[in-house]
């Protein structure tokens, strides 16, 4: 029995579904990007070095020098003791005069002399009075480039786009993304069928017959007319067109006869083939009594999946393990109306089929255990007044 959400309606729109997604997989991309950002690198660079011991040691340093206790203060002191010493005084004050220089006191060569005049120089200089003037500074930190360096992390730390990265990279946001593996798709872009992929036909007509046919009690020939590729749409159209054609029965094989309606059939099985994953496509069924599908098979006739089919008034979601077996749901005819996801999660032990990730059916037994290709097709087994056309919008495949 279909769920209660799907009899009532009550599933998530299509419109919506895809949006989250492509919210999703462009937040991706944009964390991918960043990550292999110029200004992440710079970011990462910084905090590993402003964050480093040798960094804050440094730092530390620079702010704990002061002037008072240095060696240029006690070099200040050391001189203005000895401009106050009286032999110093003495000396300086008759070297120069002759009249007293019977009195002179000499100084010259002594270590008192020497240290005296280098301390003398070096307070006269350029070198002093620069060193002073850092070590009197109590903003000297904030002039190097290590302050200029400390300021750019913390300026980045509070990046939006970085505290967005390190919020998102490790958030389970993306863990089914990261796990999904696209294997193959087609979003129906240009003005026809992209042949290098898809077969307007049966797998075995192509690759064995060489013609198109049908299978009784099928009302419809298949022709290559009536699928076109418009507007990023696929379409298969199923209309009143009276032409011969041929038809396969199991027990008397081919004949030839006039078929009252054509339509259309694609399959990809020459390009693509895959067992297990998940297999979906946005698609527009159309009229409820035709016979649209969406479907897979692999070399044979069964096992035969039709992850969604209009059937009898329905829309049916449908599995044929063999020939005489089969297990179907079905769900109201006003899916049939408007674009809906599909989608089958195949694994080795199960089958869930689901439309706008609501499940539909599940399948534990007779799981098929062969690889699969993928089939669009539209036909009819009663009459339809006018034309009817199914639409598919995309189809993508996951690992």
């Amino acid at each position: 029995m279909a769920s209660l959400k799907l009899l009532l309606g009550w599933i998530p729109s299509t419109d919506k579904i895809e949006g989250a997604e492509k919210a999703l997989v462009t937040e991706y991309e944009k964390l991918k990007a960043f990550a292999q950002s110029d200004i992440l690198k710079k970011f990462i660079d910084l905090k590993d070095l402003v964050l480093s011991p040798e960094f804050t040691n440094k730092k530390k340093e620079i702010e704990s020098l002061r002037y008072k206790g240095s060696d240029e203060q006690a070099m200040e002191k050391e001189f203005a003791k000895m401009q106050k010493d009286k032999e110093i005084k003495r000396f300086f004050a008759e070297r120069n005069d002759s009249e007293k220089s019977k009195k002179f006191v000499n100084l010259e060569g002594t270590e008192k002399l020497a240290r005296y005049e280098k301390l003398a120089n070096y307070l006269a200089s350029k070198e002093f009075a620069e060193k002073k003037e850092y070590l009197l500074d109590k903003k000297r930190f904030e002039k190097t480039e290590m302050y200029k360096q400390m300021q750019d992390y913390f300026t980045l730390e509070k990046d939006p786009d970085i505290l967005w990265y390190f919020k998102t990279k490790d958030s389970k946001k993306f863990d089914e993304l990261k796990a999904k593996k696209m294997t193959f798709s087609d979003d129906f872009e240009g003005t026809s069928l992209n042949t290098n992929v898809w077969v307007s036909n049966y797998y075995w007509g192509d690759k064995l017959l060489h013609d198109r046919y049908s299978v009784e009690p099928d009302l419809q020939a298949y022709t290559a007319e009536n699928v076109e590729v418009k507007n990023s749409l696929l379409k298969i159209v199923t209309k009143p067109q009276k032409v011969m054609g041929k038809s396969w029965n199991e027990k008397k094989g081919f004949s030839t006869k006039e078929f009252s309606y054509t339509s259309g059939i694609v399959n990809n099985g020459n390009y693509f083939r895959q067992k297990y994953g998940t297999f979906k496509a946005k698609v527009k069924l159309g009229n409820p009594s035709a016979k649209n599908a969406f479907w897979m098979l692999s070399d044979k006739v069964t096992p035969h999946i039709d992850v969604c089919k209009t059937e009898g008034g329905k829309v049916v979601c449908d599995f044929f393990p063999k020939a005489g077996e089969r297990s179907k749901e079905a769900i109201p005819s006003k899916y049939a109306n408007d674009f809906y996801i599909y989608s089958l999660e195949w694994r080795s032990d199960r089958m869930v089929w689901s439309i706008n990730d609501v499940v539909i059916k599940e399948q534990t037994s007779n799981v098929p255990q062969e690889p699969m290709y993928i089939l669009f097709s539209s036909g009819l087994d009663q009459p339809i007044s006018g034309q009817t056309t199914m639409e598919v919008d995309w189809v993508k495949v996951y690992e």
